[in-house]
Protein backbone atom coordinates (compact mmCIF):
# COMPACT_ATOMS: atom_id res chain seq x y z
CA UNK A 1 0.00 0.00 0.00
CA UNK A 2 1.65 3.55 -1.09
CA UNK A 3 -0.96 6.31 0.23
CA UNK A 4 -0.16 8.35 3.50
CA UNK A 5 -1.71 7.68 6.83
CA UNK A 6 -3.81 9.86 7.61
CA UNK A 7 -6.39 9.61 10.49
CA UNK A 8 -9.32 10.61 11.43
CA UNK A 9 -10.57 11.64 14.97
CA UNK A 10 -14.06 12.37 16.08
CA UNK A 11 -14.50 13.52 19.68
CA UNK A 12 -18.28 12.62 20.77
CA UNK A 13 -19.78 13.03 23.91
CA UNK A 14 -18.36 10.97 26.55
CA UNK A 15 -15.54 9.33 24.29
CA UNK A 16 -13.69 9.97 21.42
CA UNK A 17 -12.63 7.76 18.07
CA UNK A 18 -9.76 7.38 15.66
CA UNK A 19 -9.38 5.58 12.65
CA UNK A 20 -6.58 5.19 10.34
CA UNK A 21 -4.61 2.50 8.08
CA UNK A 22 -2.01 1.48 10.46
CA UNK A 23 1.36 -0.34 8.98
CA UNK A 24 4.12 -2.11 10.77
CA UNK A 25 7.03 -4.44 9.95
CA UNK A 26 5.07 -7.94 10.08
CA UNK A 27 7.06 -10.63 12.10
CA UNK A 28 7.27 -12.53 8.70
CA UNK A 29 9.74 -9.83 7.62
CA UNK A 30 7.61 -7.64 5.00
CA UNK A 31 5.39 -4.03 5.20
CA UNK A 32 1.70 -5.05 6.42
CA UNK A 33 -1.09 -2.78 7.34
CA UNK A 34 -5.02 -2.69 8.32
CA UNK A 35 -7.96 -0.48 9.36
CA UNK A 36 -7.22 -0.08 13.06
CA UNK A 37 -9.97 2.05 15.12
CA UNK A 38 -9.65 3.14 18.80
CA UNK A 39 -12.55 3.48 21.09
CA UNK A 40 -12.48 5.43 23.81
CA UNK A 41 -14.60 5.61 26.63
CA UNK A 42 -15.17 6.72 30.30
CA UNK A 43 -13.87 4.99 32.64
CA UNK A 44 -14.36 2.25 33.72
CA UNK A 45 -14.97 1.14 30.52
CA UNK A 46 -11.60 -0.49 28.56
CA UNK A 47 -10.66 1.29 25.45
CA UNK A 48 -11.14 -0.80 22.41
CA UNK A 49 -8.49 -1.22 19.10
CA UNK A 50 -10.53 -2.89 16.77
CA UNK A 51 -7.88 -3.94 13.76
CA UNK A 52 -9.63 -4.73 10.13
CA UNK A 53 -8.14 -7.56 7.73
CA UNK A 54 -7.80 -5.18 4.20
CA UNK A 55 -8.02 -7.37 1.03
CA UNK A 56 -4.86 -5.31 -0.09
CA UNK A 57 -2.42 -6.56 2.85
CA UNK A 58 -0.43 -9.71 1.27
CA UNK A 59 -1.94 -13.09 2.77
CA UNK A 60 1.80 -13.79 3.62
CA UNK A 61 1.60 -11.04 5.80
CA UNK A 62 -1.90 -11.42 7.37
CA UNK A 63 -3.13 -10.01 10.63
CA UNK A 64 -3.75 -12.45 12.93
CA UNK A 65 -0.05 -13.56 12.12
CA UNK A 66 1.26 -10.78 13.98
CA UNK A 67 -1.26 -9.37 16.27
CA UNK A 68 1.43 -8.71 18.55
CA UNK A 69 3.60 -6.56 16.09
CA UNK A 70 0.29 -4.78 15.08
CA UNK A 71 -0.70 -3.67 18.66
CA UNK A 72 2.97 -2.14 19.18
CA UNK A 73 2.38 -0.20 16.23
CA UNK A 74 -0.86 0.93 17.05
CA UNK A 75 0.07 1.74 20.89
CA UNK A 76 2.91 4.17 18.61
CA UNK A 77 0.34 5.49 16.10
CA UNK A 78 -2.14 6.34 18.60
CA UNK A 79 -0.22 8.33 21.39
CA UNK A 80 -1.09 11.61 19.72
CA UNK A 81 -4.28 11.23 20.08
CA UNK A 82 -4.68 8.99 23.58
CA UNK A 83 -2.64 7.72 26.32
CA UNK A 84 -2.78 4.40 26.54
CA UNK A 85 -1.91 1.54 29.03
CA UNK A 86 -0.64 -1.54 26.44
CA UNK A 87 -2.61 -3.59 28.81
CA UNK A 88 -5.59 -1.68 28.60
CA UNK A 89 -7.31 -2.07 25.22
CA UNK A 90 -9.78 -4.78 24.66
CA UNK A 91 -8.09 -6.05 21.24
CA UNK A 92 -10.61 -7.17 18.33
CA UNK A 93 -9.60 -8.63 14.91
CA UNK A 94 -12.18 -8.22 12.33
CA UNK A 95 -12.70 -9.76 9.47
CA UNK A 96 -15.31 -9.57 6.30
CA UNK A 97 -15.86 -9.12 2.68
CA UNK A 98 -13.34 -6.59 2.76
CA UNK A 99 -10.67 -8.77 3.60
CA UNK A 100 -10.38 -11.34 0.80
CA UNK A 101 -10.44 -10.10 -2.96
CA UNK A 102 -12.50 -13.92 -3.40
CA UNK A 103 -14.79 -13.35 -0.61
CA UNK A 104 -17.13 -16.09 -0.45
CA UNK A 105 -19.91 -14.20 1.19
CA UNK A 106 -19.05 -15.54 4.41
CA UNK A 107 -19.99 -12.32 6.85
CA UNK A 108 -17.74 -10.65 9.20
CA UNK A 109 -16.29 -12.13 12.17
CA UNK A 110 -14.79 -10.55 15.61
CA UNK A 111 -11.85 -11.93 17.52
CA UNK A 112 -11.02 -11.31 21.10
CA UNK A 113 -7.49 -11.28 20.85
CA UNK A 114 -5.42 -11.77 24.33
CA UNK A 115 -2.02 -9.49 23.91
CA UNK A 116 0.33 -10.42 26.64
CA UNK A 117 2.89 -8.13 27.38
CA UNK A 118 6.34 -8.77 28.72
CA UNK A 119 9.94 -8.57 28.73
CA UNK A 120 8.63 -4.66 27.43
CA UNK A 121 6.75 -6.09 23.94
CA UNK A 122 3.76 -7.29 23.13
CA UNK A 123 2.76 -10.90 21.95
CA UNK A 124 0.41 -13.29 20.79
CA UNK A 125 -0.13 -16.63 20.29
CA UNK A 126 -3.83 -18.70 18.91
CA UNK A 127 -4.72 -20.01 21.84
CA UNK A 128 -5.23 -16.03 22.90
CA UNK A 129 -7.56 -15.70 19.81
CA UNK A 130 -11.60 -16.21 20.74
CA UNK A 131 -14.07 -15.91 17.75
CA UNK A 132 -17.12 -14.16 18.86
CA UNK A 133 -20.11 -15.66 19.00
CA UNK A 134 -23.60 -14.19 17.22
CA UNK A 135 -24.56 -13.05 21.17
CA UNK A 136 -21.19 -11.72 21.87
CA UNK A 137 -20.82 -9.88 18.96
CA UNK A 138 -24.21 -8.25 19.49
CA UNK A 139 -23.36 -7.42 23.13
CA UNK A 140 -20.01 -6.48 22.73
CA UNK A 141 -19.68 -5.11 19.08
CA UNK A 142 -22.83 -3.72 17.98
CA UNK A 143 -22.53 -0.81 20.66
CA UNK A 144 -19.75 0.49 19.45
CA UNK A 145 -21.73 1.57 16.71
CA UNK A 146 -18.48 0.37 13.98
CA UNK A 147 -18.75 2.10 10.54
CA UNK A 148 -18.31 -0.22 7.65
CA UNK A 149 -14.68 -0.42 6.75
CA UNK A 150 -15.71 0.78 2.96
CA UNK A 151 -16.62 4.07 4.35
CA UNK A 152 -14.35 4.56 6.71
CA UNK A 153 -11.57 3.79 4.06
CA UNK A 154 -13.44 6.09 1.91
CA UNK A 155 -13.24 8.91 4.37
CA UNK A 156 -9.65 8.30 4.64
CA UNK A 157 -8.60 9.07 1.31
CA UNK A 158 -10.75 11.67 1.01
CA UNK A 159 -8.70 13.45 4.10
CA UNK A 160 -6.54 16.69 3.17
CA UNK A 161 -4.38 18.50 4.95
Amino acid sequence: MTTEAQTLVLDVPGGRRVATVLEWEHVQGGRAHCLARLLLHPAPTPPVAVLSELADNPDRFGLTGDMGGAATAFLAQMRPYATLDPRSPVWIAHHGPFSSFDDDGGGETFTRVGIAHHRGALHDDLSGHHLLTAAQVLAEIAPLHLHPVPEVLTELRCVRI
